[in-house]
């Protein structure tokens, strides 16, 4: 299924959830005599914040505080939907305050949540994608990965590509591994760890950011869009070891880890095997 195809399936399936819930809230709101239709209402809303937020802070670890804000406008949207529906159904039977003011804006609460969650659906259907969906799950990652240092920073240039789509600009370079937007597309720490200097569960990473890149403008443009992109790194070999290290390209190792050679991973998102020489 593709990106647009999630999209749209999960825009209709929330429009379909808030129709019904104002719907169902009406129903209730309607029924004359029927004093317990508030405390279900209420309950209702208890119950669709409890699953929907408390089932997002469970999955947060795995695919980001996205998923968290996501489930919290997507509770807002179907909570206020059927809220407004119970209001317009008391209005209805008479028994409480006519059609106004108060329906009328818990719908339109529920149309800004629910544009306000479709805004950045397509960012978390995209990592929820790089994460697997619909295929055969990756073996975590551990000491003994299949992944080598190329295919290491493969991952982390998504986390990069990531970065840059959400932002329109490229990552400070203090604590860049931790960057959230970053950190989220590459999802395992042990990414960021280059296997010929580290287990992959120590503190020794290897792998250090361009730091003349550091906050650098894309102006709507994809990261291997950007002037000078295949000529340009942006994370690279490493003799700094320390997390989220960076320079101006200055510490890649003599002689290179692998063979005598350092990968060095450009801006466009390939990667080259250098040759430095001994000095």
């Amino acid at each position: 299924m593709t990106l647009e195809l999630y999209f749209w399936t999960i825009v209709v399936i929330m429009c379909g959830l808030s129709a019904g819930l104002f719907g169902f809230g009406f129903a209730l709101g309607a029924r004359r005599a029927n004093r317990a239709a508030g405390i279900r209402v209420g309950v209702i809303i208890l119950l669709v914040t409890v699953v929907l937020c408390g089932g997002a802070k469970a999955i947060e670890a795995g695919i980001g505080p996205l998923v968290v804000y996501e489930a919290a406008w997507l509770a807002s949207t179907l909570n206020f939907s059927l809220t407004g529906g119970y209001i317009a159904g008391k209005g209805r039977n008479g028994s409480g305050t006519r059609w106004g003011v108060a329906p009328i804006l818990c719908i339109a609460i529920a149309i800004g949540s629910g544009f306000l969650m479709a805004a950045r659906l397509h960012q978390l259907v995209d990592i929820v994608q790089q994460l697997g969906m619909g295929r055969a799950k990756a073996k975590p990652a551990g000491p003994d990965t299949s992944l080598n240092c190329k295919e290491s920073l493969k991952r982390v240039y998504a986390g990069f590509s990531h970065y840059a789509e959400v932002n329109d600009a490229l990552p400070p370079a203090a604590k860049w591994v931790e960057e959230e937007d970053l950190r989220g597309a590459v999802q395992a720490d042990e990414w960021f760890h280059c296997p010929a200097v580290s287990d992959r569960k120590d503190d020794r990473y290897g792998y250090a950011y361009n730091d003349t890149l550091v906050g650098r403008r894309l102006n709507g443009k994809k990261l291997a869009e950007m002037p000078g992109a295949a000529t340009t790194p942006l994370v690279y070999d490493s003799s700094n070891l320390a997390k989220s290290a960076h320079d101006a390209a200055t510490s890649l190792p003599r002689p290179g880890r692998h063979a005598g050679r350092n990968n060095i991973l450009y801006c466009d998102g390939h990667i080259e095997a250098a040759v430095l020489q001994q000095r």
